[in-house]
This record gives structure tokens, sequence and C-alpha cells, in this order.
């Protein structure tokens, strides 16, 4: 891969080039297994950021993350992870919990005896929302380009 990316740099030196992990599973040979579900290394993705030759530490990242970090570097601003305007590293939206890193800290929400669970859960049905309005709007634009 590192000599791709090499490549990649040298056919275009302007280039970003982002390459990205699925998200870690269930692996019964490594002993991880479904009881350590809340354990947020399960939500998190590894991140390779290169921009005009330069890497850039990412670390891990939500797949959501990546436009805003295209978006940035391509405006020369600082990026900036939305989680950190809820006071955490990291947030994983699912269809009805939200996983979340702070610091050592992992946690689920909802949760009504965490007080990080109510801004979560409103980022939660936010990104829903936002991605149930890409869905309907991508099949509205599909349909319209077959008539």
């Amino acid at each position: 891969m590192a000599d791709y990316i090499e490549y990649l740099s040298e056919v275009d030196p302007d280039a970003i080039i982002v390459v990205v992990g699925d998200h870690q599973g269930t692996l019964r040979s490594i002993d991880r297994t479904h009881s350590g579900a809340d354990e947020f290394d399960r939500c998190v993705m590894p991140c390779i950021f290169v921009d005009s030759g330069r890497a850039r530490l990412v670390g891990d990242l939500a797949h959501y993350e990546l436009p805003r970090m295209v978006i940035a570097s391509l405006s020369a601003t600082d990026f900036m992870p939305l989680a950190s305007a809820y006071g955490v590293d990291l947030i994983r939206p699912l269809s009805d919990t939200s996983f979340y890193a702070a610091k050592s800290t992992v946690g689920s929400c909802p949760n009504e005896s965490d007080t990080r669970c109510k801004d979560i859960d409103e980022f939660r049905s936010a990104s829903i929302a936002r991605w149930l309005r890409l869905i309907q709007q991508s099949k509205s634009e599909s349909s319209d380009a077959i008539m």
C-alpha cells in the first residue's frame, strides 16, 4: 500500500489520498467476541490521509468525517471533528443507539444517567434524518434520470 500511495503522489503531487479501513469486527481467533460490543474499538476506523504528498496523522475516525476532512484540506482550514462540539472525541451513531469515546471513557446512549447522551442522541437523530433525506434525494434523482 505504501508503494501505491507513493506512486499516486508522484503521478499527482497535489492529490489528496484517503485510505480507510473497515470497522473492526468480531474475530474469535483473536478473542474478540460480542461480549466486547461496548468496547469502542469495534466502532472506529483507521485512516491514512495524504495531502500534496504530506501524510497527516488522523488516527481513528468515523466515516462521516471524511468529507469534512477533505473540504478542510482543500480550503486550508483546520479540521475539527464534529464530535468535539459534543465534548467527546468520537461518536458512532447507529439506528437505535450511539457509542462515544471521550479520552479513555467509552459510553453508549441512550442512557438517562449519562449527561452527554442528550446531545449525542440529538446528533444521532439529526444524522439519521440527513441520511434519509440523501437517500430520498438520490432515489428521486435516479427516477428522474430514467424518465
